[in-house]
């Protein structure tokens, strides 16, 4: 269709020009084109050419040859005309009819997809899953996917029916030394005016052993061509994204030609944006559950008392808690078992009576947010508590705490023993002043009954 043929052509005229084209006696109008010189080989003396319209687009042409010359008159041209019109339209329901099913496929794949993203919270699993779908859906012998690390490497975090040594073999893929075409396509080094390489960035091929044998030694370079080496005749290498960032590839093999055509890559491109965006989310969830195990480990091995509690209040301020959270300490601490659920006044009957304050100060920190610290002794409970109390937010507070009864109760034996030596050294004191004026008593009186006994002659 780029070039016209030489010779008159009824075909051609029929295909560029969108209308019937009628030869009634063959061979009459001088140089011919090859498929009139064919029918005339063939005995056909008359043809007659009618164009096939898809949606406005020339599709083809139905074309009808007898063996006599003038055998098309204008009744039976108008009968060809509708039947072309009728084939046009059956034709035009057909690719409705394949495009309604492509779109049916489509969404039940990418469904499909989404079932797999939302099913699962850790790494492995998702990715062996994700896998095992790309494989069932493209029909290829061998899917793996690379997901590029902190030191550059991409190696395979899921993959089947790639063979032990091809794995071993791939699997060390660095960014930095190595050269092959997943190094592009994560690297972003794509070029889509070329044939294999698609607008979404993925790299496509057919027939490896065919294109490589069109390629020089020199243009191969130092490309490692593994997976032709390997058998591989269609290969697929799809990138991941999170926004602009390729986080890695899917990696599509198989050893017949055209399993891997631009409708699947498109497809799998699709795939892929669920599953850059699924990988992301799962290592934010990864990140959070390490970061709440470092913390439940603290919190249940800390030596404090901990308690997360919501605050209730009515129109007279706060009247009660809620215990949300507490640690292993708080039972040892404090004796109360199972508070989690529960209201302060059910764990510890007649608190409010009796220790209105620590209620006070609890709904005032959850309230302004501004920390306390405080030394109480909850009647209640009969222990002393040093207690630090803070918000997270409005309503909310945590307390962590120690029981310093035996502190307090070692203070008031050190405050009542130092009270009883201050004593004893005020008595001790007033004796040895008694004492004292005794012997300077004793003396003047010596003084007085000897007052010669000092001059000596």
């Amino acid at each position: 269709m780029q070039d016209a043929p030489s010779g008159y052509c009824p075909i051609d005229n029929a295909l560029r020009q969108g209308k019937r084209a009628v030869c009634n006696v063959i061979g009459q109008t001088g140089s011919l084109a090859p498929c009139q010189k064919l029918a005339l080989e063939l005995g056909f003396r008359s043809s007659a050419s009618f164009p096939l319209s898809v949606f406005g687009r020339i599709k083809g042409a139905v074309n009808l040859y007898a063996d006599k010359p003038d055998h098309f008159d204008e009744e039976e041209l108008k009968l060809l005309d509708e039947m072309a019109m009728d084939i046009s339209f059956a034709m035009e329901f057909a690719e409705k009819e394949a495009e309604r099913e492509r779109a049916e496929e489509v969404s039940r794949i990418s469904h499909r997809f989404l079932e797999i993203v939302h099913a699962h919270t850790e790494m492995p699993p998702l990715l062996k899953e994700y896998v095992s779908e790309i494989r069932r859906f493209t029909g290829c012998d061998a899917v793996g996917i690379r997901v590029l690390d902190e030191k550059g490497g991409i190696p395979y975090r899921a993959y089947e029916g790639f063979s032990r040594k091809f794995y071993e073999m791939e699997n060390p893929l660095s960014m930095e030394t190595d050269h092959c075409m997943c190094i592009n396509v994560i690297n972003g080094a794509t070029d889509p005016t070329l044939p294999f390489y698609s607008e979404g960035g993925s790299f496509f091929i057919n027939a490896t052993t065919r294109f490589l044998a069109t390629v020089s030694e020199e243009e191969k370079g130092e490309t490692r061509n593994v997976c032709n080496l390997e058998g591989y005749e269609s290969v697929a290498l799809i990138p991941f994204r999170m926004e602009n960032r390729i986080l890695g590839l899917i990696h599509v093999a198989d050893h017949r030609e055209n399993m891997v055509s631009l409708r699947t890559v498109e497809m799998l491109e699709k795939a892929a944006m669920q599953l850059g965006t699924a990988i992301q989310r799962v290592r934010a969830e990864e990140t959070l559950r390490a970061s709440e195990k470092r913390y439940r480990s603290l919190f249940e091995n800390m030596l404090e008392g901990y308690a997360y509690c919501r605050m209730l209040f009515d129109q007279d301020g706060p009247q009660d808690f809620i215990y949300i959270d507490v640690n292993n300490a708080f039972e040892t601490l404090t004796g109360l078992k199972n508070v989690a659920g529960k209201k302060v006044s059910e764990v510890i009957p007649g608190i409010r009576e009796s220790d209105p304050e620590l209620i006070e100060i609890y709904g005032r920190v959850s309230l302004t947010g501004r920390p306390e610290r405080l030394e109480t002794y909850v009647e209640s409970l009969g222990i002393w508590f040093s207690i630090a109390v803070y918000s997270p937010r409005k309503e909310y507070f945590i307390a962590v705490f120690d029981n310093i009864t035996e502190r307090k109760a070692a203070e008031a034996a050190l405050l009542a023993q130092n009270e009883e030596i201050g004593i004893i050294s005020q008595q001790l004191w007033q004796a040895a002043k008694l004492a004292t004026m005794g012997e300077l008593a004793s003396s003047i009186a010596h003084e007085l009954n000897n007052p010669l006994a000092t001059v000596s002659l």
